[in-house]
């Protein structure tokens, strides 16, 4: 099966669409009541709009060849998959209860299931663009796009590297074949340059990797970190003494945590045992953290294990008991599982570096001497 050039960045728009459309529907619905559009006899159920972009976002795909239409079709697919997905719990129950339980379960494993998908293709993806027919079908691909200057420069010198690295390839055919869509695309005057849109998302995104390879990432992992562990500890302290306390200073503990948390998604309720297994794998994570700090390489395997593991089971139950609070305990998860990741690599590529210097060294210094 040959995958798109942009294979893992359109399902990356998908996943994201998706997520955002969920989390900020549920969120706009629980502020402004749960309203309904319709009148007496009909109610308009916004699955129906997901349908209506799903549908668009087909057209697309189906009528048009432009790389630029798929990124369009893949926020559609996201947004439309979002909307028709977010009211699973009218379609697993005889009651058509939208406020079912596991539903926002449901939604977070499929959100898991296509995060899964996603590093896969990124790793497959990785290995089939070697391939020089794989490279000359996605240049061929995106050429009529590059000739009609609708691809954006980081594209435009995607194609020109393949095409030039294809250009001297042992097979005579596909060196002949790559000189000729190098040559047309010169010859048509293909032009290399930026839209305000692609600059914004370029300087949207060397902001977000300034932040990810900062000491205000670090701390505002560890700060989020602190707080969930001391919710779920808080969680652990109140439940235990209105269950040990008499019941009327029981009541009065209730009331009281119920005014100062104002009856929001964060109240600190409910300890079960998703509760203690996220405390202590919040625990493990800090640790692992603080030796990955301290320069130790299994501190990082560590907090990644335990972060794994928060985001495929305890993630999974909370959203069953609290959706808000589950969303805010995955942007911790995943802030902390970037930010590993971009610092061991900013680890190896140093180690690298440092590495490249003594051989320099010690192949200068006999010279020298």
């Amino acid at each position: 099966m040959r995958l798109r050039f942009n294979a893992a960045e359109n399902l990356t728009l998908i996943i994201v669409a998706f997520a955002l459309t969920v989390v900020g529907l549920r969120g706009y619905l629980w502020i402004t009541g749960y309203p309904q559009v319709g009148g007496k006899t009909l109610h308009i159920a916004h699955l129906l709009w997901g349908g209506v972009a799903l549908f668009i976002a087909a057209l697309l795909l189906v009528l048009t060849t432009s790389v630029r239409t798929t990124r369009v079709a893949a926020l559609l697919i996201g947004l439309g998959w979002g909307l028709f997905l977010d009211e699973v719990g009218k379609f697993i129950t005889k009651s058509n209860d939208y406020f079912y339980k596991p539903a926002a379960a449901i939604i977070y494993i499929v959100f898991l299931f296509c995060a899964i998908i996603l590093f896969i293709f990124r790793h497959e993806d990785d290995a089939t663009k070697r391939r020089a027919a794989i490279r000359l079908a996605h240049a061929l691909e995106v050429l009529p796009d590059m000739v009609r200057d609708r691809l954006v420069s980081r594209e435009t010198k995607m194609v020109r590297e393949t095409l030039h690295g294809l250009c001297e390839h042992n097979d005579e055919v596909v060196a002949r074949l790559a000189q000729a869509m190098r040559d047309y695309g010169e010859a048509h005057g293909v032009k290399s340059h930026k839209n305000p849109l692609e600059m914004a998302l370029e300087a949207t995104g060397r902001v977000i990797g300034r932040f990810l390879r900062s000491r205000w990432c670090a701390w505002a992992v560890v700060i989020m970190l602190l707080i969930r562990t001391l919710h779920g500890v808080l969680s652990g302290g109140v439940t235990l003494l209105v269950k040990v306390l008499p019941t009327a200073q029981s009541h009065t503990i209730v009331q009281w945590v119920a005014k100062v948390t104002r009856g929001g998604p964060f109240q600190p309720f409910g300890w079960t045992w998703a509760g203690m297994i996220g405390v202590a794998l919040n625990l493990v994570v800090l640790v692992g953290l603080y030796r990955t700090f301290r320069g130790h390489s299994y501190g990082r395997k560590v907090a990644l294990a335990a972060l794994i593991l928060s985001l495929a089971t305890v993630d999974i139950a909370d959203f069953y008991y609290n959706q808000f609070r589950a969303t805010a305990a995955i942007l911790t998860d995943m802030l902390a599982l970037i930010y590993i990741e971009r610092h061991s690599h900013r680890i190896h590529r140093d180690e690298l570096l440092g590495s490249d210097d003594k051989d320099d060294m010690t192949t200068t210094e006999p010279t020298m001497a």
